[in-house]
């Protein structure tokens, strides 16, 4: 059988000390399908191998890079785009925001069309977002087909299993549309109805200084207008909401500049 006939790219360590793509695809048997059928990327080599976030550049907000840059994501996400261009491709992160991954773990794509939505819905995450802020310089923004997939912590074994059996569902649905494969068309049937589908559309900016989130704000959970969403610890300062949103991703140490992004539900399903 020839290996990764579907042009399949797996990435894991987008982010270098985001480790739990490498920890899935190492657990996968030589033998399996996912391994048959797909191949995988470190991301960032050099990042990954530093366990950090990146080394100049965070590498999932510049593409498609610079060939000609010194600086080394840019070279690295110029690198990378020939070969993300047709390819479908699933892109494993890792976030210390996640305790839960069987309620707060979330696909991300970029595009809102009918194959990224397939991908979703072979995925069956509890919810899917759609990245509107600044997109374009992600990796999936790059691929022929993309999602991004966030479920935890790199060592949480929930979220290994999630994303492992997440994985394995997208890869035999896209072999199922591909291939009169009956094996493949059996997994694939197991596909989610639908995902509750949210937007994200901006960030809530980090103010200079010492700043704590407020207990009360929990990811997924609406922020309304008026809420204590950060206090200065040194000042006594607040930032308050100017309107209602769904805080996701906060609580992030590496981010320096935000919180964490807002979004809106759509009324929708994927």
């Amino acid at each position: 059988m020839k290996r990764n006939r579907y042009n399949i790219i797996i990435v894991g360590a987008t982010h270098g000390h985001e480790t739990l793509g490498v920890h899935v695809w190492e657990q996968l048997p030589r033998t399996s399908r996912v391994r048959q059928h797909a191949r995988f990327l470190v991301g960032n080599p050099r990042a990954y191998e530093k366990r950090c976030q990146f080394i100049d550049a965070d590498l999932n907000r510049i593409f498609p890079g610079d060939a000609n840059s010194t600086l080394y994501e840019e070279h690295r996400a110029a690198e990378l785009v020939p070969q993300l261009r047709d390819a479908t491709v699933i892109d494993i992160h890792a976030t210390g925001t996640i305790d839960n991954p069987h309620e707060e773990a979330m696909a991300i794509i970029v595009r809102d069309d009918m194959q990224t939505r397939a991908l979703v819905r072979a995925a069956c995450p509890p919810r899917a977002l759609l990245m509107r802020y600044r997109a374009a310089g992600a990796l999936i923004a790059h691929a022929r087909c993309g999602i991004a997939l966030e479920y935890g912590k790199s060592d949480d074994k929930a979220a290994q299993d999630m994303v492992r059996t997440a994985v394995e569902r997208i890869v035999a649905s896209l072999c199922a549309q591909n291939h009169n494969d009956t094996a493949d068309a059996e997994k694939s049937a197991a596909q989610c109805e639908y995902v509750p589908l949210y937007e994200v559309y901006d960030v809530v900016t980090r103010p200079p200084g010492e700043w704590v989130i407020a207990p009360t704000v929990h990811n997924w959970v609406c922020v309304h207008k008026g809420d204590t969403i950060a206090q200065c610890t040194k000042t006594g300062n607040v930032l308050r909401a100017k309107e209602d949103f769904i805080p996701i991703l906060f609580g992030e140490n590496r981010y320096t500049t935000i919180f964490g992004f807002c979004a809106r539900p759509t009324m929708e399903n994927v």
